[in-house]
């Protein structure tokens, strides 16, 4: 009697995919975690890289990183993570065009994880290690925040989604970067803050008012809605009841700013050095000031009213979804970037892009017609990846000797 036995060929490929599935069915979060780190690797492979003369070409000839070292603001808070402010270190005069009171404006939180991983990889693959561990904590706290809001069956695909949309945040969690940082700590307080967990919540704001100053921001619709959310209520709690448990957990995240500055008066004699740092703000009296050509040179800013309405809606579908408090915490800062002049909105806006364009717009991006088009457009957005990655570079020669300096 013949047996027929399957071959390996034909068990294997089947059985491997149905594998994967389980797994990652089972272990959402590991799975993107492993995904991260598999969609930032390629970003560093496959660069375009440019000869004069003979355009842009793919170069699979190996592993060169100086560029993603390179990417603005990656080096200047390499600067910061060495001598946090010290006026006397030679690392602060390597880019020459820029005044010692300029890394004010680049807060210390970010450069303190540099330092931290700066002790197993060196300051250079320290910097890109602090990102891909802050970004691998935004994940996890979006997927718990997703099923905290009742969408956690499809939290796998939209976390999926979190890592390449918008396209600019793909770049920016695989440089030297504090938005990713930023992110993990403003859904930190809003995901401790819905939980209940005052402290933590409190505790998260430092870290988010210590990466980017928008964070001051949280403290603000934290404060107001609290405070409405008390002067409404019929059965008031005592004023002392309330202040213990709402409003004192947030007394380090009130402080946080001051000692910052205060330490900013002591290294630069002067409180408000973050305010005179030069040109880091971009605020105009003018609304929607990104699209002027005669603000921000840029002829060509349609993105930016994309940018725009496409938040503007998300955050009234948050409102209109039940989640008022996501859609006020987006709002505060959407708010601001309308009279923001700057080319680059989209990473201005970064931040409310989980909730604005991910959380809101939720049940299309689970839809099969939106996953098929994102077969199509992912190509699309590493081809941007990879060709945005080799622009807004630090000077070569400078940064050269900035890890000579660092020591890489």
């Amino acid at each position: 009697m013949v047996v027929n036995v399957p071959t390996i060929s034909r068990l294997v490929p089947g059985d491997l995919v149905r594998s994967l599935i389980r797994f990652a069915v089972n272990h959402p979060v590991l799975t993107l975690i492993a995904l991260n780190l598999i969609l930032t690797m390629m970003v560093y492979v496959p660069l375009y890289e440019h000869r004069p003369g003979d355009g842009l070409y793919l170069n699979f000839s190996g592993l060169s990183m100086d560029n993603i070292y390179r990417y603005w603001d990656g080096p200047l808070y390499l600067i910061v993570a060495k001598g946090f402010y010290s006026l006397g270190g030679p690392e602060l005069f390597v880019y020459d065009h820029l005044d010692p009171g300029y890394y004010a404006a680049h807060f210390p939180a970010y450069p303190a994880t540099i330092k931290l991983f700066s002790y197993v990889f060196g300051y250079a693959n320290g910097m890109i290690a602090a990102t891909i561990a802050a970004t691998t904590l935004a994940l996890w706290v979006f997927y718990l925040l997703l099923k905290d809001l009742g969408i956690g069956r499809h939290a796998l695909l939209l976390g999926v989604f979190f890592l390449v949309l918008p396209p600019r945040w793909l770049i920016y969690h695989s440089v030297g970067a504090s938005e990713p940082l930023f992110i993990f700590s403003f859904l930190a307080f809003i995901l401790f803050y819905r939980r209940q967990q005052y402290w933590l919540a409190g505790l998260m704001g430092v870290l988010a008012v210590l990466t980017r100053s928008p964070g001051f921001m949280l403290l603000a619709v934290y404060l107001a809605i609290e405070g409405w959310s008390f002067l409404r209520s019929q059965d008031r709690p005592s004023f002392r009841s309330f202040f213990m448990k709402k409003l004192l957990p947030m007394a380090p995240f009130a402080a946080a700013p001051l000692v910052l500055f205060g330490f900013y008066h002591i290294q630069y004699g002067d409180f408000w050095a973050y305010f005179h740092s030069g040109d880091n703000i971009h605020l105009t009296a003018a609304p929607f000031a990104s699209i002027w050509p005669s603000i921000t040179g840029d002829n060509w800013a349609e993105s930016a009213l994309w940018i725009y309405l496409l938040n503007a809606v998300g955050i009234l579908l948050l409102w209109r979804h039940g989640f008022k408090d996501l859609a006020l915490f987006a709002g505060v800062l959407y708010v601001p970037l309308i009279f923001v002049a700057h080319h680059d909105l989209a990473r201005y806006m970064m931040p409310i892009f989980p909730l604005s364009l991910i959380i809101a717009y939720h049940r299309l991006l689970i839809a099969k017609e939106f996953r098929l088009a994102m077969l199509l457009i992912i190509p699309a957005i590493y081809i941007y990846t990879w060709s945005g990655v080799q622009t807004n570079l630090a000077p070569e020669e400078p940064t050269r000797q900035l890890f000579a300096i660092l020591g890489r």
